[in-house]
Protein backbone atom coordinates (compact mmCIF):
# COMPACT_ATOMS: atom_id res chain seq x y z
CA UNK A 1 0.00 0.00 0.00
CA UNK A 2 0.83 3.84 -0.95
CA UNK A 3 1.01 5.90 2.37
CA UNK A 4 -2.10 7.63 0.47
CA UNK A 5 -4.08 4.60 2.39
CA UNK A 6 -3.83 3.61 5.70
CA UNK A 7 -2.65 0.20 5.26
CA UNK A 8 -4.45 -1.13 8.38
CA UNK A 9 -7.87 -0.53 5.89
CA UNK A 10 -7.44 -1.60 2.38
CA UNK A 11 -9.26 -0.25 -0.18
CA UNK A 12 -10.64 -1.33 -3.57
CA UNK A 13 -8.57 -0.28 -6.89
CA UNK A 14 -11.06 1.49 -7.86
CA UNK A 15 -11.62 3.61 -5.03
CA UNK A 16 -7.52 4.53 -4.29
CA UNK A 17 -7.72 5.51 -8.13
CA UNK A 18 -10.75 7.70 -7.97
CA UNK A 19 -9.18 9.45 -4.63
CA UNK A 20 -5.66 9.94 -6.51
CA UNK A 21 -7.18 11.07 -9.91
CA UNK A 22 -9.03 13.90 -7.59
CA UNK A 23 -5.92 14.91 -5.66
CA UNK A 24 -4.03 15.28 -8.89
CA UNK A 25 -6.54 17.48 -10.33
CA UNK A 26 -6.92 19.04 -7.69
CA UNK A 27 -2.83 19.85 -7.47
CA UNK A 28 -3.09 20.87 -11.35
CA UNK A 29 -5.35 23.25 -10.91
CA UNK A 30 -3.45 24.33 -7.16
CA UNK A 31 -0.15 24.73 -8.58
CA UNK A 32 -1.10 28.26 -10.30
CA UNK A 33 -4.02 29.02 -7.52
CA UNK A 34 -6.44 28.65 -10.35
CA UNK A 35 -9.41 29.62 -8.90
CA UNK A 36 -11.98 28.12 -11.57
CA UNK A 37 -9.94 25.45 -12.15
CA UNK A 38 -10.47 24.32 -8.27
CA UNK A 39 -13.66 25.23 -8.36
CA UNK A 40 -14.48 23.01 -11.32
CA UNK A 41 -13.21 20.37 -9.01
CA UNK A 42 -16.64 19.66 -7.01
CA UNK A 43 -20.36 19.35 -7.68
CA UNK A 44 -22.68 21.83 -8.41
CA UNK A 45 -24.23 20.62 -5.00
CA UNK A 46 -20.79 20.65 -2.95
CA UNK A 47 -20.10 21.88 0.14
CA UNK A 48 -16.79 23.23 1.72
CA UNK A 49 -15.62 23.72 5.25
CA UNK A 50 -11.89 24.97 4.96
CA UNK A 51 -9.74 27.40 6.56
CA UNK A 52 -12.26 29.99 6.88
CA UNK A 53 -14.92 30.27 9.88
CA UNK A 54 -17.89 29.85 7.28
CA UNK A 55 -19.32 27.10 4.71
CA UNK A 56 -18.45 27.38 1.17
CA UNK A 57 -21.75 25.69 -0.56
CA UNK A 58 -21.92 25.27 -4.40
CA UNK A 59 -20.13 26.53 -7.14
CA UNK A 60 -19.97 30.58 -6.38
CA UNK A 61 -19.55 29.84 -3.12
CA UNK A 62 -16.77 27.83 -3.52
CA UNK A 63 -14.43 29.33 -6.24
CA UNK A 64 -15.56 32.61 -3.88
CA UNK A 65 -13.37 30.49 -0.86
CA UNK A 66 -10.36 30.00 -3.20
CA UNK A 67 -10.90 33.32 -4.78
CA UNK A 68 -10.43 34.82 -1.02
CA UNK A 69 -6.65 33.40 -0.81
CA UNK A 70 -5.70 34.67 -4.08
CA UNK A 71 -3.59 37.67 -2.99
CA UNK A 72 -1.75 35.69 -0.63
CA UNK A 73 -0.90 32.40 -2.39
CA UNK A 74 1.10 31.84 -5.45
CA UNK A 75 1.53 27.71 -4.96
CA UNK A 76 -0.48 24.99 -2.54
CA UNK A 77 1.11 21.36 -3.13
CA UNK A 78 -1.83 19.26 -1.05
CA UNK A 79 -0.82 15.12 -0.07
CA UNK A 80 -2.76 12.86 1.19
CA UNK A 81 -1.82 10.36 3.75
CA UNK A 82 -3.29 7.77 6.07
CA UNK A 83 -6.55 7.72 3.63
CA UNK A 84 -9.70 5.21 4.85
CA UNK A 85 -11.40 4.48 1.91
CA UNK A 86 -15.13 3.57 2.49
CA UNK A 87 -17.87 2.56 -0.51
CA UNK A 88 -21.14 3.45 0.76
CA UNK A 89 -22.72 3.19 -2.88
CA UNK A 90 -21.83 2.82 -6.08
CA UNK A 91 -20.04 6.01 -7.85
CA UNK A 92 -19.03 7.16 -4.15
CA UNK A 93 -15.85 7.25 -2.31
CA UNK A 94 -15.67 8.66 1.71
CA UNK A 95 -11.75 9.16 2.50
CA UNK A 96 -10.92 9.96 5.86
CA UNK A 97 -7.55 10.91 6.61
CA UNK A 98 -4.82 13.53 6.42
CA UNK A 99 -2.84 16.05 4.12
CA UNK A 100 0.02 17.95 4.37
CA UNK A 101 -0.37 21.04 2.54
CA UNK A 102 2.66 23.20 1.51
CA UNK A 103 1.90 26.74 0.57
CA UNK A 104 4.07 29.36 -1.78
CA UNK A 105 3.03 32.78 -0.34
CA UNK A 106 2.86 35.79 -2.54
CA UNK A 107 6.07 36.78 -0.89
CA UNK A 108 8.37 33.98 -1.69
CA UNK A 109 8.07 32.68 1.49
CA UNK A 110 7.34 28.76 1.97
CA UNK A 111 5.16 27.57 4.97
CA UNK A 112 2.99 24.37 5.73
CA UNK A 113 0.86 22.15 7.79
CA UNK A 114 -0.72 19.14 8.59
CA UNK A 115 -4.30 18.62 8.57
CA UNK A 116 -7.57 16.08 9.40
CA UNK A 117 -9.71 15.00 5.84
CA UNK A 118 -13.11 14.36 4.82
CA UNK A 119 -13.81 13.95 1.45
CA UNK A 120 -17.12 12.57 -0.47
CA UNK A 121 -16.02 11.92 -4.02
CA UNK A 122 -18.86 11.30 -6.37
CA UNK A 123 -18.60 9.50 -9.63
CA UNK A 124 -20.86 10.83 -12.52
CA UNK A 125 -20.42 10.39 -16.61
CA UNK A 126 -17.66 8.89 -16.05
CA UNK A 127 -15.93 11.39 -13.63
CA UNK A 128 -15.09 11.86 -10.19
CA UNK A 129 -15.66 15.10 -8.86
CA UNK A 130 -15.65 16.20 -4.27
CA UNK A 131 -19.36 16.29 -3.39
CA UNK A 132 -18.43 17.38 0.31
CA UNK A 133 -14.77 18.72 1.91
CA UNK A 134 -14.29 19.15 5.45
CA UNK A 135 -10.27 19.73 6.23
CA UNK A 136 -9.76 21.17 10.11
CA UNK A 137 -6.72 21.44 12.14
CA UNK A 138 -5.17 19.02 14.50
CA UNK A 139 -6.55 19.63 17.85
CA UNK A 140 -4.18 20.60 20.49
CA UNK A 141 -6.06 18.97 22.86
CA UNK A 142 -9.02 17.25 23.72
CA UNK A 143 -12.14 19.50 23.80
CA UNK A 144 -12.80 18.06 27.51
CA UNK A 145 -9.55 19.70 28.75
CA UNK A 146 -11.18 23.49 27.87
Amino acid sequence: MSPLIDSAHPASAGAVAALEDVAAGWNRASATWNCDALAAMYWDEATLFGGRPYLSAGPEGIRDYFASYADQLKVVGLALRDQVLVEPAPDMVLAQGFCEFSFTLADGRVTGTTMRTSLVLMRRQGRWKILQHHFSSLPEKPPTEG
